[in-house]
């Protein structure tokens, strides 16, 4: 039986703010940490699509059904449960159910992530156990984009285009290293700088060098402290953008590997 309109958009943005949570585990390492959505949460609250009164529901939501659980007066953590419900689909679609019938489909962000489109171009990676982690990031990718999941989308497109690049970039170490000596090569380097070592090395076009601009480095996205100080935004254009982005990368790498211009970068 479909859920009623009301419900829908309730578990909505409950699946929105579990996800959220999921990435702070993630951020985190293990569940002893506290959270709660307080009236100064106003910026966190709508890069996730909703008000701070809706983020309280949601948080009443998940707690109702046991996917977090009290931990202080008025804060909550996350369990082992919510984590299983977030790794497994169809565990979450019982527990916060989505009817997508009659018009009742979650807001995505348009445009979307065509996974298999994407796959097809992964040839050139190298490492076989990179392309079965590539694989979960860019189903992850998809689902956050299909349910609109901005921070999580922009995150997820920086992480896959920075392990894309630096499987090409570390075949030649000590070239990579020589464009930022400054720099611990590969920790120090920003996405933007593993960009600029593939454009110098002519492995991609340098249109895609011009492009970078629209890129939001996922770095600043994982820690609140550099998201405040950098004043990094987040919204769906810019999700939308770093698909598009990630997109062109992809297909251009995958061509530099058809023609050879990775392997020319590899024996100079």
């Amino acid at each position: 039986m479909a859920e009623p309109n009301g419900r829908v958009e309730i578990y909505l943005q409950a699946r929105r703010l579990l996800q959220h949570l999921y990435e702070l585990y993630l951020e985190h390492g293990h569940l002893r940490w506290d959270y709660s959505v307080d009236d100064d949460d106003v910026a966190e609250m709508l890069a996730l699509g909703m008000t701070v009164a809706e983020g309280k529901r949601a948080l009443d939501v998940l707690e109702t059904k046991r996917l977090v659980r009290a931990s202080t007066l008025h804060s909550v953590e996350l369990d082992q449960f919510g984590v299983d419900a977030v790794e497994d689909l169809a565990r979450l679609d019982r527990l916060l159910p989505v009817a997508r019938a009659a018009g009742l489909v979650p807001r995505g962000i348009e445009g979307g992530v065509d996974v298999a489109e994407l796959e097809q171009h992964l040839s050139f990676v190298r490492e076989v156990e990179l392309r079965s982690l590539l694989a979960r990031d860019l189903d992850e990718l998809r689902r956050a984009m299909d349910t609109g999941l901005v921070k999580a989308s922009l995150i997820l497109c920086g992480s896959i285009l920075e392990a894309l690049l630096l499987d090409v970039v570390s075949r030649r170490s000590d070239l990579a290293a020589a464009y930022r000596p400054k720099k611990k090569f590969p920790d120090g380097f920003s996405l933007c700088d593993f960009i600029e070592i593939v454009v110098g090395e002519q492995i991609v076009p340098e249109a895609v060098g011009k492009m970078a601009n629209c890129v939001v480095d996922h770095r600043d996205l994982i820690h609140p402290a550099a998201e405040q100080r950098r004043a990094t935004k987040i919204d769906t254009e810019r999700a939308v953008a770093m698909a598009a982005f990630l997109r062109v990368v992809t297909k251009d790498l995958a061509d530099a590997y058809v023609s050879g211009a990775i392997a020319a970068f590899e024996n100079r």
